[in-house]
């Protein structure tokens, strides 16, 4: 299945195109800290519009300095998603790229945010996951200790060779390169679980 990926990079209309060309799903940055995506709403309220019956799901671009901004940043998170609750389907994932992390000394502290920000959405009634690379994880997060405390966290790989490396644990989700839907580029990924066909939120 293919789902793409997109944030205020995309224009506006850009969801429903993406749809129109045959999309399975899309998943839609909602913002980091206390700031929303500029596009969010727009291409959320298309989603809900325009994948019906496909998937739905989205992703927060960490910045927390600290476990006080991981609590803030989770909570923001979760006011941003529950407008569109009911039309959300995928996990919503962490994606923790900010050239900040990626320090080998701060991987407990990385992972201790994960690990906060985690807690926040399954309490919430979300599923979760982990958008990361092969160099994250072998370098600046601990993905044992996450899978360890949470189980059923999503993977979401981020590697653009024709053969990625095979990860210690599944991967649901493969963002493989960028293509141009319509003259937008966006990121495409292949999705190897239906989440539509699962109930809407697991834990």
């Amino acid at each position: 299945m293919v789902v793409y990926d997109v944030s205020y990079c995309q224009p506006a209309g850009t969801v429903s195109k993406l749809a129109s060309a045959g999309a399975s799903g899309v998943i839609i940055r909602n913002g980091y800290m206390t700031k929303t995506d500029d596009l969010y709403n727009k291409h959320m309220t298309d989603a809900v519009k325009s994948f019906v019956g496909k998937m739905i799901g989205s992703y927060t671009y960490i910045m927390a300095n600290d476990t006080d901004d991981a609590a803030i940043e989770a909570q923001n998170t979760i006011k941003r998603l529950t407008p569109f609750k009911s039309s959300i389907n995928m996990p919503i994932y962490l994606d923790m790229e900010s050239q900040k992390y990626c320090d080998p000394n701060a991987r407990e502290k990385n992972t201790a945010l994960l690990l906060l920000e985690i807690d926040y959405l399954r309490r919430a009634g979300f599923a979760y996951g982990v958008y990361t690379n092969q160099s994250f994880i072998q370098t600046y997060i601990k993905l044992d200790v996450i899978m360890s405390r949470f189980p059923k966290t999503s993977l979401w790989l981020a590697d653009y060779r024709s053969k990625p490396y095979n990860p210690e644990y599944p991967v649901d989700i493969w963002q493989t390169g960028t293509k141009t839907v319509d003259t937008v580029k966006v990121d495409i990924n292949k999705c190897y679980v239906d989440f539509y066909g699962r109930n809407k939120f697991f834990k």
